[in-house]
């Protein structure tokens, strides 16, 4: 759920449509359809008539939404800065890189995963 919320955040305010997300996300369109319909009972997302295609759904995040990602962003980030409070600037700057470069390889895997699962 984590990983919609993201992509929907980084494309605030005009959404994603589900197909959109799955290939951002290399998840299948039933996994994304399934999690939103959560986020939409819970009022943190709303679907939308898409303006590109009458056909397809746009989904945006909610104000209510927004809050609460920002309410959470904000407290994994005190808990880190105490975390690392002890940490010198530099070896938070090494951790900052391994961390990112980790993340990068994490959505090269599930690319591939992706990929080999549509075979």
């Amino acid at each position: 759920m984590g990983r919609i919320i993201e992509a929907l955040v980084a494309c605030a305010p005009r959404g994603l449509m589900v197909k959109e997300l799955a290939q951002l996300l290399y998840l299948s369109p039933g996994c994304i359809s399934q999690t939103v319909q959560g986020l939409v009972l819970e009022g943190l997302v709303v679907r939308e008539p898409s303006e590109k295609d009458r056909r397809a759904v746009s989904i945006r995040m909610t104000d209510k939404g927004m809050e609460r990602y920002q309410y959470h962003h904000d407290k994994i980030n005190g808990i880190l800065d105490h975390l690392l409070r002890d940490v010198s600037a530099e070896d938070r700057a090494t951790f900052e890189r391994v961390l990112a470069i980790a993340l990068e390889e994490g959505k090269k895997l599930r690319a591939a995963q992706a990929q080999g699962a549509g075979k």
